[in-house]
């Protein structure tokens, strides 16, 4: 096997298997890096020509209480003085007079919120800013209302579209291997589940984000067994908007402290992401790199690996943050622009769903 013979599957319009993934994953020679770096430019140029798009957004986390406290994550709180728990009007009061098209929603799993609590936070977002795209909750945060509530996915997802939800969130998805799971996140939904809420999410015309964490104790077969369990729901509902690869932060997890990990860096994501857009060519339009994770010069860098979306301008962000992240919370609209005009590139501002590129219009 060699990188010639998976650049000419992708010509010849064939799916590359697992084994070609792994094998893109496991390059390590500076050359032959260079030509897959070349090569997923090349199909990110087919299909997005020069364009990098991000979203004019604002997250918003409604609580930092969360029951799981997983492995890989120090977002959670300990500290009772230092807990919070925002109502529908703290939200609302968050986004009512900022120029934005998409408030993203997710939150801890707190015991103290209910499923009418969320509910009650997509009505007052929905009758405040009826122009603003809710892209709310992780399959995670679907499944534990669900539980609590007595009532099924599909009603919970249903009742949520009802209210305002434009999207779901693609996270909680980390490494869709179980045996993983049990070590990163033992209380959290299993890989089935994750799946069939996002396959419900889909069949109820909720579109979604896709995610991976990696850079912690998985090898490269689970990241390609990962990506192979996207494509296949991907050829199924034609649903997801964009995959994100999201490199784990160690510095304060006890995950990271456990086994003593680093920061996986710039170098070894390049290759997640371009590794990606081959993978993903036919099937996921857009690979988003994170500036959160990366810094923003990092992120900018992968625009020339596969990737073509920056997410957005985030206003504030507080996983990454816990975690010992340090590169920000918020970009305007003027250093994205500039930033993505340094890079060659011609920035456009999408709204969550891409639809400037469903609708074929001109940038």
């Amino acid at each position: 096997m060699n990188l010639k013979t998976i650049e000419n599957k992708i010509i010849q319009d064939t799916d590359i298997s697992i084994e070609d993934l792994v094998y893109l994953l496991e390059v390590e020679d500076p050359i032959e890096l260079e030509k897959m770096y070349i090569f997923a430019d090349a199909l990110n140029t087919i299909v997005n020509r020069t364009i990098v798009s991000f979203v004019l957004n604002r997250n918003v986390n409604y609580t930092n209480i969360c029951e799981l406290q997983c492995a890989f994550c120090a977002y959670y709180c300990a500290d009772p003085t230092a807990m919070y728990t925002l109502t529908s009007d703290d939200v609302a009061d968050r986004i009512q007079d900022l120029a934005i098209s998409e408030v993203c929603i997710q939150g801890g799993l707190n015991p103290a919120v209910s499923f009418n609590d969320i509910v009650a936070i997509v009505e007052r977002i929905n009758s405040l800013r009826p122009d603003i795209h809710i892209h709310g909750f992780s399959p995670m945060e679907i499944y534990y209302y669900a539980e609590r509530a007595h009532l099924s996915h599909e009603h919970v997802l249903q009742t949520l579209k009802q209210k305002g939800l434009g999207s779901l969130c693609g996270t909680a998805a980390e490494i869709l291997n179980d045996n993983l799971r049990d070590q990163i996140c033992p209380r959290k939904l299993s890989t089935d589940e994750w799946c069939a809420i996002i396959k419900c999410a889909h069949h109820l015309g909720i579109p979604s984000s896709a995610t991976i964490l990696f850079g912690h104790i998985e090898k490269y077969e689970h990241i390609a067994q990962h990506f192979m369990i996207i494509r296949e729901i991907q050829k199924e509902t034609k649903m997801f908007t964009e995959f994100i690869p999201l490199p784990f932060m160690p510095h304060k997890t006890s995950l990271g402290k456990k086994f003593a990990l680093d920061f996986i860096g710039l170098e070894k994501t390049k290759k997640i992401i371009a590794s990606a857009r081959i993978f993903f060519y036919r099937y996921i339009q857009n690979i988003q790199t994170s500036w959160v994770k990366l810094g923003l010069e990092g992120a900018l860098e992968c625009l020339h690996v596969g990737a073509n979306d920056l997410g957005g301008t985030l206003y504030e962000e507080n996983i990454t943050r816990s975690a010992g992240g340090t590169h920000g919370q918020f970009i305007s609209q003027e250093r994205f622009v500039e930033e993505i005009c340094r890079m060659d590139k011609k920035p456009f501002i999408r709204d969550t769903v891409y639809s400037f590129q469903k609708e074929n219009i001109s940038v």
